[in-house]
């Protein structure tokens, strides 16, 4: 590895700049971090959802990857979205065999509508990343997806936690912006323990890429060695300013930093 510190994301590109490779690398400047990013795939869509995804041969995923890992100092990356099987495999065995503080957020599905993510890559996303992850940040619905369990409550909530853990990940964090109520609570599972954040819930029809502005806030947060409990903390704080300070077009909510 070189000597630059820099965090990396590996996510696909959203054309309207709200989502993925460019949401992240807004947040990596905010943080005043070097942003590296490489490309999974390319989104088709505006603010009404996801009309294809067209994806990069993992080979090439992988290249840009390790090109980008012998000349930085990569102290923290975050991978999102990873189309298929094939590449989710090829990402994971970076990881297995050079040790990064990963951010996985498992994106499946946009809040915008459409499934981002095959099945059988969901299956080596569960098999393969997890295990090498630092922390996994879905939402109600992708937690949902990884674990088989559905979720009324917010017991179910803390045993779908367990039960992603169980996949190999040191930590779980559920995200509970799509969860009914007034108030929204992020669950963390943090060495076997339970922790609650919780804040007012922002009434809005739609927000765009929000789970992209937290785990990017929490891979810069970690790349700067803050502590993983308050790095989350922090990271909820920094994603409810920037919905706050964001734009409307439609009935959409961009979020700035």
């Amino acid at each position: 590895m070189g000597n630059y510190d820099a965090v990396l994301t590996i996510a696909g590109l959203d054309p309207t700049g709200g989502a993925g490779i460019a949401a992240d690398l807004k947040v990596f400047n905010f943080f005043k971090l070097h942003g590296l990013a490489a490309i999974t795939a390319v989104a088709v869509q505006n603010t009404k959802g996801v009309s294809s995804v067209e994806e990069i041969p993992a080979k090439t995923v992988e290249d840009q990857i390790q090109a980008i890992m012998v000349d930085f100092n990569v102290c923290a990356a975050k991978v999102g979205m990873l189309f298929s099987r094939e590449m989710t495999e090829a990402v994971a065995n970076i990881f297995k065999k050079n040790y990064v503080p990963l951010v996985v957020d498992p994106v499946i599905g946009a809040t915008s509508g459409g499934i981002l993510k095959e099945k059988k890559a969901v299956k080596a996303l569960k098999e393969e990343l997890l295990p090498v992850a630092l922390i996994v940040t879905p939402n109600i619905f992708e937690a949902e997806i990884l674990s088989g369990m559905e979720i009324k409550d917010q017991k179910d909530v803390e045993e779908t936690a367990r039960k992603i853990r169980e996949y190999g990940c040191k930590n779980v964090i559920i995200k509970g912006g799509h969860f009914p109520g007034e108030k929204l609570v992020d669950t963390l599972l943090f060495q076997g323990r339970i922790y609650h954040f919780s804040k007012e819930k922002i009434e809005l029809k739609r927000a765009h890429g929000t789970g992209c502005f937290f785990s990017a806030a929490l891979t810069a947060l970690i790349g700067k060695k803050v502590p993983l409990i308050k790095a989350v903390e922090k990271a909820g704080s920094f994603t409810e300013e920037a919905i706050k300070k964001g734009f409307n077009v439609g009935e959409t909510r961009f979020l700035t930093p």
